[in-house]
């Protein structure tokens, strides 16, 4: 199975976009299109994928020909047939902020394909895109934004909260509603509306300063705390800015409000070698150190 790596030409988009439908066949697009392939699908996925590929200086596509199978009915040349496609987007230096704005007009130009699942897509790209703006911010860098899609379709599904995995397990807050009957520590809301941002780092000063939520005072009840409760997560992972997807972000906040005390208040270590510090504390008063 003799293969041969080289550029991609014009005529290869057809052979490219196929390709991309069957890679994406069993998780992205059923989703992304819940009607089905059309021809009017098409159409918009040709004309998008060949307007990128003439206009857009950053973008490196290359293919891989096994030259022992002949050529397929979307295939140009006749050495062989293209097996395997990449796109790589190269930027080569530090851009300004203008420059990002231009780059993400550029890309909603074409606008949705007939049938798109507008609200998946926005979800799914936008929380791609603020991840990206999170830790890379205008460097330079290079990354494979088709293979990226490949291996982040699992958290991503999770991080967006538009689809369920069937492998992942609903949420339990009843452990921690426990802790709030006969009065209210907030911990709950507070959990619920830190996590509710889809771009959360560690670390960070959003997630060191964390969500506060109750008042700054409303009594004592014997047993119950009736001020304020913050949660935030501190720490600082070895390979540096660590994505905390809002699912786990959850769902470890709620595992540590079960464990804690009869307010709730607590702290747990997660991430790659505990190197993230989930901390839900009395919001009264300045961040404990």
């Amino acid at each position: 199975m003799p293969l041969v790596l080289s550029p991609m030409t014009e005529e290869d988009i057809p052979a490219y976009s196929e390709i991309l439908w069957s890679a994406f066949d069993r998780g992205l697009m059923p989703l992304f299109y819940p009607n089905g392939r059309t021809p009017e699908i098409d159409k918009h996925t040709f004309r998008h994928n060949l307007k990128a590929f003439r206009t857009d200086l950053d973008q490196r596509y290359m293919k891989v020909i096994d030259t022992d199978l002949p050529p397929g009915d979307k295939d140009p040349q006749q050495e062989g047939r293209i097996v395997s496609v990449s796109l790589w987007h190269v930027y080569d230096h530090d851009r300004t902020d203008e420059e990002m704005k231009k780059a993400e007009e550029r890309g909603k130009e074409d606008g949705f394909a007939p049938g798109a699942n507008v609200a998946m897509m926005e979800a799914f790209f936008g929380t791609l895109a603020a991840c990206k703006k999170e830790i890379l911010g205008n460097r330079a860098y290079i990354y494979p934004p088709k293979m990226q899609l490949l291996n982040l379709i699992p958290i991503l599904a999770l991080a967006t909260g538009t689809f369920a995995s069937p492998s992942v397990p609903p949420l339990d807050y009843g452990p921690c509603h426990q802790k709030m009957l006969g009065g209210s520590t907030h911990v709950v809301q507070a959990i619920n509306d830190f996590c509710s941002k889809r771009d959360i780092t560690v670390p960070s000063s959003y997630a060191w300063t964390g969500v506060k939520r109750g008042t700054e005072w409303a009594g004592n009840i014997p047993g119950k705390h009736l001020g304020t409760s913050r949660v935030r997560i501190d720490g600082f992972c070895s390979n540096g800015h660590s994505w905390v997807p809002q699912y786990w972000c959850k769902k470890q906040f709620l595992d540590v409000c079960a464990k804690g005390n009869y307010n709730g208040f607590g702290e747990g270590f997660f991430g790659k070698n505990g190197c993230q510090k989930f901390i839900i504390e009395d919001g009264y008063g300045p961040i404990a150190q």
